[in-house]
């Protein structure tokens, strides 16, 4: 069963979906509910989410996971843990409670032979490694030993995928020409643009356009982020609200410097990805402070500084209490970068700074520090 069911791609294999979850359905009416009901349920939850029916995709999820309990098969519980905690409660669940069952699901995933989705679960935890701010050291660490044993195991799919993300970390720890570009120790960004000119492989190139648009943004190279955002949008699933996010700051850095037509366009915009944002998402402890980042920038492109500095504060402060460092250095970089554009000599503003600089410095990005020291050269002295 192919993994882009789980990256939204559920066009080109539904119907493969539809009658595994028909069968299984077909087997409880003649021989009532068995094992192969619980990865049936996290199938038709996956059907649910992708339409926007969040309660019933939870309902379900769980229901799938009650069944496995019961029946205590271990051969499905790579699938069935992958699809729940990878998938369905990605975004209704604090992220921190989903590490535990995704490596239960690789290991026994190696265990029992099913490589795919003991892969499939590396992959995930890798990416909910990196969303919930782990030191970037970290990070390249547990990538890494994903990616050998994908080699190991011939699971190039999941390799290919898994690559622009341990590049991003890397560019982001400073181990680059360019951060902006993911060519590295790791992949050569050019290869990998030919690759998906050649292939028409979707659903690698919107993950490679998402970390395109990530260091884009980061390292503000603002119309290089607004390309990425456009071809990163069919992502879905694990990736939704963080490409809601950057797309929407995205749109508002562009609109700083806009007229006042193309303004209203990009404000427009960013308030869409607001929107998308707090549908996309269940779990208060993930989105706040994502959701406050964004609505501060929207009112600083809006109404000014008055009405945007509460809200960064406030995204600083769940940030903080979520323990999402990369995050709550991004609050603090862009409440400091909105209040030297008004005055190039505010404390207030220098002060925000140096608290993301001290904030990126223990997450381990050292080419963001260098990044806002060259900017800022008041900063580094």
């Amino acid at each position: 069963m192919n993994f882009w069911i789980f990256s939204g791609i559920l066009t080109v294999i539904i119907h493969l979906h539809l009658f595994f979850f028909s069968l299984s359905n077909c087997i409880q009416v003649r021989h009532g509910q068995c094992a192969v009901s619980a990865y049936g349920f996290q199938v038709f939850a996956a059907l649910c989410c992708a339409i926007g029916k969040q309660s019933e995709c939870c309902r379900y999820a769980h229901l799938g996971l009650k069944v496995l309990e019961r029946y205590q098969i271990q051969e499905w519980t790579p699938r069935v843990f992958t699809m729940a905690y990878g998938v369905n409660l990605f975004l209704t669940q604090p992220l921190e409670t989903l590490s535990d069952p995704l490596i239960h699901a690789h290991q026994v995933g190696l265990g029992t032979g099913d490589f795919e989705f003991a892969m499939v679960a590396a992959y995930i935890h890798s990416l909910l490694t990196f969303f919930l701010g782990k030191p970037l050291l970290k990070v390249e660490k547990v990538i890494s030993h994903y990616l050998l044993l994908m080699t190991e195991y011939k699971q190039d799919q999941y390799f290919n995928v898994t690559t622009p993300m341990l590049q991003a970390v890397e560019n982001l720890a400073g181990r680059s020409k360019d951060p902006i570009v993911l060519t590295g120790n790791v992949m050569n960004q050019g290869a990998a643009l030919q690759i998906i000119n050649e292939s028409k492989d979707q659903s690698f190139e919107v993950i490679f356009s998402f970390w395109r648009l990530y260091l884009a943004y980061m390292f503000h190279n603002y119309e290089l982020a607004s390309e990425m955002a456009i071809t990163s949008r069919p992502t879905a699933f694990i990736y939704g609200l963080h490409q809601c996010l950057f797309d929407g700051l995205t749109a508002v850095a562009i609109g700083q410097t806009s007229k006042r037509w193309e303004k209203r366009k990009c404000i427009k915009s960013a308030e869409k990805s607001l929107k998308k944002a707090k549908k996309v998402t269940q779990s208060q402890h993930t989105a706040m402070n994502k959701i406050f980042l964004l609505k501060a920038e929207i009112a600083l492109l809006k109404s000014g500084m008055d009405s945007a500095l509460p809200l960064y504060e406030l995204s600083i402060e769940l940030a903080k209490s979520s323990g999402f460092v990369h995050e709550e250095a991004l609050a603090n970089e862009r409440a400091g970068l909105a209040l030297l554009h008004l005055n190039t000599e505010d404390s207030f503003g220098f002060s925000f700074l140096q608290n993301a600089i001290k904030l990126y410095e223990d997450w381990g990005a050292h080419a963001k520090v260098a990044h806002l020291a060259k900017l800022f050269p008041k900063l580094a002295s």
